[in-house]
């Protein structure tokens, strides 16, 4: 994903995210005191992000398929990721 710029927080990215459409990061989440991201040393950051994405935002229908109950519009999506410096 890309970002068009980071905040420290969700309080402050919410005008540009609602004016824009377009994702800003706010690590700090949303009073800034709950990060999303650690410096676990100075050249090793680790984190860990969830999204949920909807298939309808897509234009993607899900198939009427025979003998299955029932399928969720939406998928969650959880990473946990560790960037190093190289």
């Amino acid at each position: 994903m890309r970002y068009l710029f980071a905040t420290t927080n969700a309080n402050s990215a919410a005008p540009y995210i609602l004016a824009t459409g377009k994702a800003v990061m706010a690590p700090g989440g949303f009073q800034g005191s709950d990060p999303i991201l650690t410096l676990t040393s100075a050249t090793e950051l680790t984190g860990q992000a969830q999204t949920t994405i909807h298939y309808s935002d897509y234009n993607i229908s899900i198939p009427n398929v025979p003998q299955v109950s029932d399928v969720s519009d939406t998928v969650t999506l959880a990473l946990a990721f560790t960037a190093k410096a190289s």
